[in-house]
């Protein structure tokens, strides 16, 4: 489930103290990385027809508050 997936990734980079989280679409996959005290590490590589097919953008609004779409 894509909205469980985005929560982990949140979470995940919150437990790691990240200051950002970048999602970065290449040719046949999206990675996603964390800033950790200035530099970015991958946390996962989705395959691209997963998440695009699925997923144009996702909004934040605070810890509670996620949209998908």
């Amino acid at each position: 489930d894509t909205i469980k997936l985005v929560d982990s990734i949140i979470k995940t980079a919150m437990s790691k103290r990240a200051s950002d989280i970048h999602f970065e679409p290449m040719e046949n996959k999206l990675r996603v990385r964390y800033r950790i005290d200035g530099e970015l590490y991958t946390a996962v590589e989705l395959e691209k027809h997963y998440w695009f097919n699925k997923n144009k953008y996702v909004r934040l609004f605070d810890k509670d508050d996620l949209e998908i779409y």
